[in-house]
């Protein structure tokens, strides 16, 4: 995973592929071993769920734009491995007294600094593996290539407009829940800081995230997910509108060429494979009336433009 890490850091976009791709082949190997044999969720690490979910999230990022190999299937096991969750203060300090004299010190502030890390790190992780398992159920649901009715119905651009409101509205409800500390780089307050008018103190064992800020690229990572969310999630609409202009466009070149081919002084100017460039412009638009119906009209006005210009060259 460092090395799929190190290649997207260096613009290797294949080799960063190979090696997300490689490392969630393995995390997919070692948790359908684990199912099979029906332990706990308790038999994972948390090192093993940090793995396991940055995999999701990088080989999840690639598939979703690039298809070169199949999927590692590792998604199939996101119900079963839990969250990454840093132990307590509590838990660490339990653990070093049973390993270290009574005289060791445990609660030092640089082993607090560490537990507030630990758990941002955490909050990081989780944030992000939410985010990729939600925007891999939109590519499921509005991308699905096996879905050619989903295209082909005549209430498809309905259907289009309310599912994206509905995935659009739980997209932007993700974003604005996000803690605030996940999306600033500064401090929220310094280390003993208390909060002003509060109504109680604060819960005891609970690490205060809030004295730490996020790392900038982390917090350049989230944001591009959001973004990237309203991308994947209002693409078709691009798609469409892409159609559109480009039907509308051969639907133009395409009357153009046979109103000249039916004019006596461009007929010596024509190139000969007119009728060809003009049967291809035709088939295209076919193939975005799939899509866009309103291009069937389009269609029969070429239909009959082109048995008229044949009736009036026969003459």
């Amino acid at each position: 995973m460092l090395a799929s890490l190190y290649n997207n850091a260096n613009g290797r976009v294949a080799d960063s592929f190979h090696w997300a791709h490689a490392t969630a082949v393995k995390c997919e190997a070692l948790t359908r071993r684990a199912a099979i044999a029906g332990d706990n969720s308790e038999r994972f690490s948390d090192a093993f769920r940090r793995l396991f979910w940055v995999a999701l999230i990088y080989e999840g990022d690639f598939v979703s734009e690039i298809s070169i190999t199949l999927p590692s299937g590792i998604a199939r096991y996101e119900d079963v491995v839990p969250y990454p969750a840093p132990e307590t203060p509590k838990q660490h300090k339990d653990f070093t007294m049973a390993q270290t004299t009574p005289e060791a010190e445990v609660t030092s502030p640089a082993s607090t600094s560490f537990y507030r890390t630990e758990e941002l790190v955490a909050f990081q992780i989780s944030t992000n593996a939410a985010i990729r398992r939600f925007l891999n159920r939109v590519n499921s649901v509005v991308f699905d290539s096996k879905d050619q009715f989903r295209m082909t119905r005549t209430n498809y651009a309905n259907w289009l407009l309310r599912i994206t409101e509905d995935l659009w509205s739980y997209h932007g409800a993700l974003y604005r829940n996000l803690p605030d500390f996940l999306l600033t780089s500064q401090p929220r307050r310094t280390p003993g800081q208390q909060l002003e008018n509060a109504s109680s103190p604060m819960t005891s064992g609970i690490i205060r995230v809030e004295e730490l800020g996020n790392n900038p690229w982390n917090v350049l990572r989230l944001k591009g997910r959001y973004y990237a969310g309203q991308y994947i999630i209002h693409r078709p609409f691009i798609d469409l509108t892409g159609l559109f202009a480009g039907g509308m466009v051969t639907f133009t070149m395409v009357i153009i060429l046979r109103v000249a081919t039916m004019c006596t002084v461009f007929r010596d100017i024509l190139p000969e494979d007119i009728e060809g460039a003009m049967f291809v412009g035709t088939r295209n638009l076919r193939r975005f009336s799939i899509s866009v119906k309103e291009f069937e009209w389009h269609l029969s006005v070429l239909e009959r433009l082109a048995a008229s210009c044949k009736n009036k060259m026969s003459a």
